[in-house]
């Protein structure tokens, strides 16, 4: 059985609806462990599923913050674009605060 929008022999697409919830700037260690709980009960478990689903839910002020790392030309072929967004956001956003 194909997973995270894969085709099937058949050529069917399968996709799947999860609730994102709303980014949250000031904690999001807790925002990616909802998104990954609405992920297990979606049985989503591509990554790059997982990117693009947190990805398109950032506003741009916080998609700015990681924009060099996923527009460099090592990202488009990476394996494991969910965790460096998830890790870069995280630290990046933790610093920030720091700072003010």
């Amino acid at each position: 059985m194909p997973k995270d929008g894969e085709q099937n022999e058949g050529k069917e697409l399968y996709r799947v609806g999860i609730r994102v919830p709303p980014f949250y700037p000031q904690k999001p260690p807790l925002w990616f462990a909802q998104l990954e709980s609405q992920f297990v009960l979606s049985n989503i478990s591509a990554d790059e599923t997982k990117f693009h689903y947190a990805f398109g839910q950032l506003d741009p002020a916080y998609a700015a913050e990681v924009e060099d790392v996923i527009t460099s030309s090592t990202f488009a072929a990476a394996k494991d674009k969910y965790v460096q967004l998830k890790t870069h956001l995280i630290n990046r956003l933790s610093e920030s605060r720091q700072k003010k």
